[in-house]
């Protein structure tokens, strides 16, 4: 079984979660002997309210997660309270020790430039917030014709958006085969301009 955890918080861009969410979920349900396990976390019980007002009860917190084999972070305006809470930066800290592999969606790089893991590294976020995230970084190299990349052995950064969505078909590929990413991207009737 395969653990994939999305994490969610105030004001997270809607696309960034729902993308990878839709592209992992379907490749579950197309190919159930995969074993794909998709979570929603935040910190609290409760709901969370996402961008323009999008109301999500995630499945568990942080405190109760189980360890994950992906863990995805949005972006969204709210990154710039998210690098201000120290419990839920120190629980990303302690999961990308852990977790084998850490996806990036847009300005979620935020997050990952302020904990030092975008250091002397390529990186994708969205164009909007580019110049300030390449300023949290030491030596970070923004890759703006990129759609995604992968920063290091176990991060990958995507651009802005929909650039989630591409990564995760990226990612599907990289885990189950072309033909699991073909059948997943055909059934969403998505031509990514990736591949």
């Amino acid at each position: 079984m395969k653990k994939i955890g999305l994490l969610l918080f105030k004001d997270a861009e809607v696309l960034d979660f729902a993308g990878p969410f839709e592209v992992f979920s379907v490749a579950g349900e197309l190919h159930p002997s995969l074993g794909i396990k998709v979570l929603t976390i935040s910190e609290n019980k409760g709901i969370i309210k996402a961008k323009n007002g999008l109301k999500i009860e995630p499945d568990t917190t942080i405190a109760e997660c189980p360890d994950l084999d992906i863990l995805i972070v949005p972006g969204g305006s709210g990154t710039r309270e998210f690098v201000k809470n120290e419990p839920l930066m120190a629980w990303v800290y302690s999961r990308y020790k852990r977790t084998p592999l850490l996806l990036s969606i847009c300005s979620a790089a935020r997050i990952f430039a302020k904990l030092g893991f975008l250091d002397h590294a390529s990186f994708c976020t969205h164009h909007l917030v580019a110049r300030e995230i390449t300023k949290l970084t030491r030596d970070g190299l923004h890759l703006p014709d990129r759609r995604f990349v992968k920063t290091s052995s176990r991060l990958y950064t995507a651009g802005g958006i929909s650039a989630g969505i591409d990564l995760s078909l990226h990612v599907t590929e990289m885990l189950w085969g072309s033909e699991v990413r073909e059948s997943v991207a055909n059934y969403m009737e998505y031509s990514s301009p990736a591949y």
